[in-house]
C-alpha cells in the first residue's frame, strides 16, 4: 500500500480500474510492461482516475454536449509524462483525439501502440505556447470541443493551462472545458511573475500556501465569467488533490449561459480554512 493511498479494496478509482478491461490489458499486453513495473502505479491511477471523473462531469454540461464516445472531442493533456491519464481518456472516449504534450523524448511510450487515438507532441509549453494555441485553433475551426487537462502542473504552467483554455473559449464560441490540478507554487519571487506574493501572503495569514495558490488560480479563471468549480477529491492519493474545473454551459433554450457562478467544495480531509469567499 503506497503512502497516502487507501487500501485497494476501498479506493474507488483502484476498484474501477481493477473491474475495467484495461486492467486485463495491463496484465496481458507486453506494451504495458513498463507501466506494470511503475513503483507508484496505484498513486498515479488514483490521480488519473480522479481527473477522468472530473472530465466526465464537465462533458455532461459543456455547450453542444458531445456523445458518449467523444467523437468530436479533442483533449490536450499538458505535461502528460508517460500519459496514464491519456490512456484512460483514450479508452473511455475511443472516438476522441488525445494530445499528449511533454518535452521528454526519452520516455518509453510503447503503450501508445495500443491507443491509436493518442498523438504525442514533444512541445515546451513555455517556449512554444503559440504553436500549442494554433494546434487547438485548428480543431476549433472544425467545430470540435476542446478539453484542456493539466494534472499537477507546477508553478506558472497552471496559468499557461488557463490561458490556453481562455484562448479556446474565444475561438470556439465557448465550446471548451478545463480540468486543472495545480501543484507547486511559482519559483520566481518577482513582481512580474503571476502569484509571486502567494507564499509570503499565506504565511502572514496562516493559510497553507497550496490552498492560497489554488484560490488565486480560481479567481483568475473567474475573470472569464464562466462557471468555475473548486473541489477536493479524498480518493486522489496526493496532498495536491484540488481540482479547478470550468465549462461554458448551455441552457434548455440553447442560449449560452455566461453568468458567473461558484461551487467550492472542501473535502472531508483535515485542512486549514479555505480563503475563497463568494
Amino acid at each position: 500500500n503506497e503512502k497516502g493511498c487507501s487500501p485497494e479494496s476501498s479506493n474507488e478509482y483502484i476498484k474501477k480500474f481493477i473491474a475495467s478491461p484495461l486492467c486485463q490489458e495491463f496484465l496481458d499486453n507486453k506494451a504495458y510492461t513498463n507501466w506494470k513495473r511503475h513503483r507508484k502505479l496505484k498513486k498515479e491511477l488514483t490521480e488519473a482516475g480522479s481527473a477522468l471523473s472530473q472530465v466526465q462531469k464537465q462533458l455532461k454540461t459543456v455547450k453542444g454536449k458531445p456523445d458518449a464516445e467523444g467523437e468530436d472531442v479533442v483533449f490536450f493533456d499538458l505535461c502528460s509524462g508517460k500519459g496514464l491519464l491519456s490512456i484512460l481518456l483514450s479508452k473511455e472516449f475511443p472516438k476522441s483525439l488525445v494530445y499528449m504534450i511533454d518535452t521528454d523524448e526519452k520516455m518509453n511510450l510503447e503503450h501508445l501502440s495500443e491507443c491509436p487515438n493518442v498523438t504525442m507532441q514533444y512541445l515546451d509549453v513555455y517556449k512554444e505556447f503559440e504553436r500549442l494555441k494554433l494546434t487547438a485553433r485548428e480543431h476549433t475551426e472544425k467545430g470540435k470541443c476542446i478539453v484542456v487537462v493539466g494534472i499537477h502542473l507546477c508553478g506558472e504552467l497552471a496559468l499557461k493551462a488557463i490561458h490556453l483554455w481562455r484562448d479556446v473559449l474565444e475561438t470556439s464560441g465557448g465550446r471548451a472545458s478545463i480540468i486543472l490540478s495545480p501543484c507547486c507554487l511559482p519559483r520566481r519571487a518577482r513582481q512580474d511573475v503571476f502569484g509571486f506574493f502567494v507564499r509570503n501572503q499565506s504565511k502572514q495569514m496562516g493559510i497553507a500556501s497550496y490552498q492560497m495558490w489554488c484560490s488565486h488560480l480560481y479567481f483568475e479563471m473567474k475573470r472569464s465569467e464562466k462557471r468555475v468549480s473548486m473541489v477536493q477529491d479524498d480518493s486522489c492519493c496526493s496532498d495536491k488533490n484540488t481540482f479547478l474545473t470550468a465549462s461554458c454551459l448551455e441552457g434548455p433554450t440553447g442560449w449560452l449561459q455566461t453568468h458567473a457562478s461558484a461551487s467550492i467544495q472542501p473535502s472531508r480531509r483535515t485542512m486549514n480554512k479555505w480563503i475563497v469567499t463568494r
